[in-house]
């Protein structure tokens, strides 16, 4: 098979092309032998064949010569093109085994004691996700991709029986590395070739305890069941992420995006939302006992049976939010706390100091009566 103008000639072409130059030249050589033929009758006498006959001879020949020379031209050009081909498939033979090699070896970083070759293998896999797009085969690109989503999966090993550096501060940091990686790569643009945003890809059951997620970008991720507990996710972006019965206890989530994220069924107790935008978001039967929602926006939200014990809702906005059969039990509130339309706070109690803004819910008054009791009976004695 031979190449034309950068495209492959299919053999039938290529045979076709060879039968053109030979019957080009068996035309010329017969409308040449035509051409003596009309003359010799007409002029047949010695003396013309006399004079002709070499020029004649010298024509046929030269005719014949520049035939077979584009001939041999052509085949020549067909063999150079094939031998051309021969070496680009065997150097792509080549090139796909070293990546393929080289993905082995990444593996069995990823699988090492050591936390510092473990994060040198994820920097590696990421760096080998772009040589497979760069050798044309991003179906390998999207393996490396699961290899890490993979890793995040996989349960951290308890502290008592890890070997050194495969829980902890380090396994953590290789963790966190992962996800700021693909959250990079997600977030760059379509027409980059470094881009991961058209690899669709899922991140539920991630198991991310206690890892450094300050202001990482992962607007949509479906984190169903993810495990984030005391995770810092300061300033991140997870507006419409799913994170269905995900581990977010005693998590920072402080100034989070998470407008329409679905958290029903989480499990975010003694979890820090502090000027968190929760608006739209749906929190029907989650646990929300004890966490910081100062200042969080809650309008519109779904707090459907969400239990709210405890929780400190202080200045916090919750302007059309469903709050039906919602656990407000001990909640603390203040008075610029914003409530839905019609709905009815918890009963106020004694605020500990009269300047107080405060008030929490479900706390028993001081008991002045029983403190008068015991005066009488002091007295009586």
């Amino acid at each position: 098979m031979s190449m034309r103008g950068g495209k492959r000639l299919k053999p039938q072409r290529v045979q076709k092309l060879r039968l053109i130059i030979v019957a080009a030249a068996s035309i010329l050589l017969m409308g040449g032998a035509a051409a003596v033929t009309v003359v010799s009758v007409t002029y047949s006498t010695r003396a013309f064949w006399t004079i002709a006959a070499q020029p004649l001879a010298t024509v046929f020949t030269g005719a014949g010569a520049v035939t077979a020379a584009c001939l041999i031209l052509f085949n020549g050009h067909l063999v150079r093109r094939q031998e051309d081909k021969h070496h680009r498939e065997t150097a792509a033979r080549e090139g796909e085994i070293a990546l393929r090699d080289r993905y082995t070896s990444i593996a069995g970083q990823l699988a090492d004691n050591s936390p510092a070759v473990r994060m040198a293998g994820v920097y590696a896999l990421v760096a080998l996700s772009d040589d497979w797009h760069a050798f044309g085969n991003d179906q390998e690109r999207r393996v490396c991709v699961d290899l890490l989503r993979a890793y995040i999966r996989v349960p951290m090993p308890e502290p008592v029986d890890a070997p050194d550096g495969l829980s902890g501060a380090g396994e953590r940091e290789v963790r966190q590395s992962i996800v700021r990686s693909i959250s990079y790569r997600r977030q760059l643009a379509q027409g980059d070739d470094r881009s991961w945003s058209s690899i669709k890809t899922t991140f539920w059951r991630s198991i991310l305890p206690g890892c450094a997620l300050q202001d990482c970008k992962m607007p949509g991720w479906q984190l169903t069941g993810a495990v984030l507990t005391e995770a810092s996710l300061a300033g991140a972006d997870l507006s419409a992420a799913i994170l269905r019965s995900a581990r977010l206890e005693r998590a920072d989530l402080t100034k989070v995006n998470l407008q329409g994220a679905d958290l029903r069924n989480a499990a975010a107790a003694g979890a820090n939302f502090e000027k968190t935008d929760l608006s739209g978001a749906y929190l029907s039967e989650a646990d929300l006992s004890g966490a910081n929602l100062t200042e969080a926006r809650l309008s519109t939200a779904a707090l459907l049976a969400a239990k709210l014990t405890g929780a400190d809702l202080t200045r916090a906005d919750l302007s059309g939010a469903d709050l039906r059969s919602a656990d407000l039990t001990g909640v603390i509130y203040s008075a610029d706390t914003r409530w839905p339309d019609g709905f009815r706070p918890p009963p106020d109690s004694t605020s500990s100091s009269p300047s107080s803004t405060e008030t929490t819910v479900g706390r028993p008054p001081f008991a002045f009566g029983r403190l008068d009791r015991v005066w009488q009976r002091l007295d009586r004695r």
